[in-house]
């Protein structure tokens, strides 16, 4: 195996994820998002990206989703650099859940999941750029078993899993949210 070492100038790298094109994107604690071209070494920064990065998740349409602690969740358009960030606002029951996102993951049908620190999973639909929100329910079996999600991924049959800090729960069809917790919005 042939390494290569990506001068960052931190060694506060927290995730990482890989785009269509072949581009590394490298989030970090307290620091800019980077970019890294391994065709050419060129490293690019994102200062307007939200910093204590989480969760990386290259869109199926070119976009790079952000999971930041205390950042909410942002969509970043990588060719022109411009974001738009998605926040907690309690007055708004469409909006997301927690602004700690850990977990972002995109389905078969092009729905964005998001996975919160005591927010429970929220779905987001682009069209109405509203989320749908899936909460622990005591005492219901099939009910996420915490509100903290921290990874997702789709099984073949199109099914959502989830992960928590107290398990692992299956989401049923995930373009209706299916089982997984109370939908609340």
């Amino acid at each position: 195996m042939e390494m290569c070492r990506v001068q960052t100038g931190c060694e506060t790298v927290s995730v990482m994820t890989v785009d269509r094109r072949g581009d590394l994107w490298i989030g970090r604690i307290d620091d800019d998002l980077l970019r890294y071209h391994p065709a050419d070494g060129r490293v690019d920064r994102f200062p307007q990206a939200a910093r204590h990065t989480l969760a990386l998740f290259a869109g199926k349409g070119g976009e790079l989703w952000i999971g930041a602690r205390g950042g909410g969740l942002t969509r970043l358009d990588p060719a022109t650099g411009h974001v738009i960030v998605y926040r907690h606002d309690p007055e708004n029951p469409a909006s997301l859940s927690s602004d700690d996102v850990p977990a972002i993951y995109e389905d078969a049908s092009g729905g964005v999941w998001v996975g919160s620190w005591n927010g429970g999973v929220n779905r987001f639909d682009p069209q109405a750029q509203a989320f749908r929100t899936f909460r622990h329910r005591t005492r219901v079996a099939d009910s996420l078993p915490a509100d903290d999600v921290t990874a997702m991924t789709e099984a073949g049959d199109g099914s959502l899993w989830l992960a928590s800090r107290r398990g692992i729960v299956g989401s049923g069809d995930p373009t209706i949210g299916g089982r997984g917790g109370e939908d609340v919005t």
